[in-house]
């Protein structure tokens, strides 16, 4: 199951890349932010300091912790996340629905459940975890600040597209994003809900929007391009491979396929991953002249007037 990294506690760049958006971004991005706060303590599914890694986490004295009180919810909940760190999913879920008997209510132990059930292949038992997460909150005039809802939105936004629900998956994924617009795990997935309903134009704005937060995402790269070729937008389809390549690795073809893009375009977004690619291959100077001309272009593609100002200082 591809676990999700991107929410806006995990919102990240290219190495030596900050991100500002281009001017059609500006208004949204303004509100992101400012919501994008109440979410910089990181969620315990995230790859996050806060969450286990199966190194460093003590297991055994995670279990003798519960031994020694079997009615403390936290020791539990630790252990839990533990064994979740190290992939034991059965033992795991036995901690979470211990927790549940004790309080049935507990939300991080129902979201646990949840995607425990998922790696266990329990999609009916998910369903209903993540389903009564969303239950409790429906009353809850902080449900917009609840980053677990938002996760349980997520997953059942995965699930029901999976099961052919494209209309219930694409639902739940707005669910989330009015929680957290910063997410790009969400907009990815919501790109790929409206791609398997046809709905090309709007799948590409989603793949486009994750890209905005996370400009390295390569799996959106590839919806990106498999959307913009059903639309018939070679241009675009051809700019998200080149990306593609550069961000998988072969920086080279990836530059060599954006100058060929670039040559004649007044696409600011082209420049930049040109400068970008360029850059990588150390090829200072042309990436300088690259970057320039983005902003020549859009003054306010900020990834390019921030590369120069890393480069050349500024003026």
């Amino acid at each position: 199951m591809r676990e999700k990294h991107y929410g806006a506690s995990a919102v990240r760049f290219p190495k030596g890349v900050s991100w500002m958006p281009p001017k059609w971004l500006a208004a949204v991005v303004l509100a992101v932010f400012v919501l994008a706060i109440a979410f910089v303590t990181a969620s315990y599914l995230s790859d996050s300091e806060s969450g286990p890694s199966g190194a460093g986490v003590n297991i055994k004295e995670l279990e003798a912790a519960v031994r020694a009180d079997p009615e403390s919810l936290q020791a539990r909940l630790s252990l839990a996340q533990g064994y979740m760190g190290t992939e034991n999913f059965e033992d795991a879920l036995t901690q979470f629905q211990e927790v549940l008997k004790i309080d049935s209510e507990n939300e991080e132990a129902l979201l646990g459940a949840g995607v425990s059930h998922l790696e266990l292949e329990q999609t009916e038992d998910a369903v209903q975890a993540f389903v009564t997460i969303v239950s409790q909150n429906k009353e809850n005039p902080y449900a917009k600040l609840n980053q677990r809802l938002e996760t349980a939105h997520y997953y059942l936004g995965r699930i029901y597209r999976d099961q052919g629900l494209l209309q219930e998956s694409i639902n739940e994924l707005r669910l989330a994003l009015e929680i957290n617009r910063a997410d790009a795990d969400v907009l990815y997935e919501l790109g790929l809900s409206f791609q398997a309903s046809a709905m090309h134009e709007d799948a590409l704005s989603a793949f486009e929007m994750a890209l905005a937060f996370v400009p390295d995402y390569l799996e959106a790269y590839e919806g990106m391009r498999d959307a913009a070729r059903a639309l018939g937008a070679e241009k675009k389809a051809a700019y998200a491979e080149a990306l593609m390549l550069v961000f998988d690795g072969d920086v080279k073809e990836g530059a060599k396929r954006l100058e060929a893009l670039a040559e004649n375009s007044e696409d600011s977004r082209v420049w930049w991953a040109l400068g970008y690619a360029q850059e990588q291959l150390g090829e200072t100077d042309a990436a300088v002249e690259a970057y320039q001309r983005a902003v020549e272009i859009n003054p306010g593609e900020r990834l390019a007037a921030d590369a120069l100002v890393r480069l050349s200082g500024p003026e």
